[in-house]
Parts: structure tokens; sequence; C-alpha cells
């Protein structure tokens, strides 16, 4: 299972060790759902226990910048993507996670904290 650390280049002062001290927990949930033939999004929000809808109004784009209207922008920490089932995670700042379909171009954002 491969996750690129930094993938927009924008914390060139991370270290991997932080970056995956940050995301070490939704990596893993990720892992075991991907283990028992899950796809990246029940994997992990299957395993949080405080899950709501998804959260509105913000854009993700193809390559995990996240905008919403008058904050900063966000740039993803780390990414998976699942060639079989066509499915990107971007893992962020503040424990939020965005699932995107590359076919359907469809996005979901959550805050796992």
């Amino acid at each position: 299972m491969f996750i690129q650390i930094d993938p927009t280049e924008n914390y060139p002062e991370y270290s991997p060790e932080y970056v995956m001290s940050r995301v070490h927990v939704l990596f893993q949930w990720l892992c075991e759902g991907l283990e028992n033939g899950e796809t990246c999004h029940d994997a992990i929000t299957s395993r949080y226990p405080f899950i709501s809808s998804p959260m509105t109004g913000g854009d993700v784009a193809e390559d995990g910048e996240y905008n919403y209207p008058q904050d900063p922008t966000l740039y993803p920490l780390a990414t998976f993507e699942n060639e079989e089932t066509g499915e990107r995670v971007f893992f962020y700042e503040y424990s939020m996670v965005a699932f995107y379909d590359v076919e359907s171009q469809e996005t979901k954002m959550y805050r796992m904290d």
C-alpha cells in the first residue's frame, strides 16, 4: 500500500514521519478496511464513531487542493489512490479527509477529530 507524502509540495518543512503522525489513525483504518474488501470511503467512515454527513460548500480539486469560501486554501498532507476502485483519498491538517471518485469526479469531505 502506497501513500504519497506532500503530493502538492506545499509542506517542505514536514518530514514523512511528521505527516504520518498526523494521518496515522485514518491511514490505519484505510488499510484495515481495504484488507477486508471495503471501499476507501467505507474503510474510514465506518470506523469513525462520530461520523456525520459530509461537509458542504467547499471544492476539492483533482490534486487535492481544498477551497472553502473565505478560508485559506488547504493542501493535502498525503494522498492515497486505489486504482482498483478509482478512489483517491486526501488527508489534511485538522483531521480532515476527502474521498475523490476519479470517474465521477465526486468528492466527499469529512472532519474526523
